[in-house]
């Protein structure tokens, strides 16, 4: 009787965390979270041709060059794009005190 009970209570806790995630506002910032990781993959893509085929630098150091500017672009991208409402909820927290 209680295996029912503790089920009944893992599935209402399962269905919060999922009603959690279905609001509107998260479900935009999944997407732009997934509409930064696209981008920032194709710059990915991109900067590693250039670098290797027309600039002819090894594939090392290419990879190495590419990596830290696309993550300084996802940074960026993330904080400007996905995350900017609770960013703003943050500073407007710590402003009024």
């Amino acid at each position: 009787m209680s295996k029912t009970r503790e089920d009944f209570q893992k599935n209402n806790l399962m269905l919060g965390k999922i009603s959690h995630i279905i609001k509107k506002e998260n479900i935009f910032e999944i997407f732009r979270f997934g509409s930064v990781g696209i981008i920032i993959t194709f710059s990915y893509c991109i900067f590693l041709l250039i670098l290797i085929d027309f600039l002819k630098i090894q594939f090392y150091l290419s990879n190495i060059i590419v990596v830290t500017i696309t993550s300084f672009m996802s940074f960026y991208g993330h904080k400007l794009i996905t995350f900017r409402k609770k960013i703003k909820q943050i500073i407007s927290k710590y402003q009024n005190f």
